[in-house]
């Protein structure tokens, strides 16, 4: 017999093997509970939109050097090479969201945070990101900083707007501003 698992948007049932277990772990990262054996908070996703884990992951490790960047004042000469944000970790941001872009239709209204719940998970992401990256913004006025990180956090929620679109079933189920609609 074969266990499914129901849509809950679409009422579309789906072989539980199509779907990977994401879980909390105890140290706050998200990992893959390949055996269904894990406790704790999880998700269920499409096998195919499990790769999204992966970028957050590596995403993860670069707010970690983003803290690194942000935390060592910019200075002649060093004594040890400082860690700093790349330009080339921008790039890979840009390059991300050009790739979810294209297989999203264009938008002609605002977006409200909902859907899914990886999607809505990615909106918090998202305003959390922006919130950061005003903070950044007033650090940069009264201190020198290395200028990829604030492109990095910019970058970053732009990436996590579009990503949230895609878990959405490609922008399918997005919630759609509609002006004036409760006057």
């Amino acid at each position: 017999m074969v266990l499914n698992k129901k849509i809950f948007l679409n009422s579309s049932s789906i072989n539980k093997d199509d779907f990977i277990k994401i879980c909390l772990s105890p140290n706050n990262k998200l990992i893959p509970d390949l055996c269904d054996k894990l406790p704790g908070k999880s998700v269920w996703l499409p096998a195919d939109r499990a790769f999204i884990v992966d970028i957050l992951r590596k995403i993860q490790n670069d707010l970690f050097d983003l803290g690194a960047d942000l935390s060592t004042p910019i200075e002649e000469n060093p004594k040890f090479e400082p860690l700093r944000i790349k330009n080339s970790q921008v790039l890979n941001l840009e390059n991300m969201i050009d790739k979810f872009n294209n297989k999203l239709e264009p938008l002609n209204s605002f977006v409200l945070p909902g859907g899914s719940e990886m999607s809505c998970w990615l909106h918090i992401a998202r305003t959390v990101a922006r919130r950061a990256e005003r903070s950044i913004s007033k650090l940069a006025e009264k201190n020198k900083i290395n200028k990829q990180s604030l492109i990095y956090i910019n970058r970053l929620s732009d990436f996590l707007f579009v990503v949230s679109r895609v878990t959405n079933d490609n922008g399918k189920f997005d919630i759609l501003w509609v002006p004036g609609e409760n006057q």
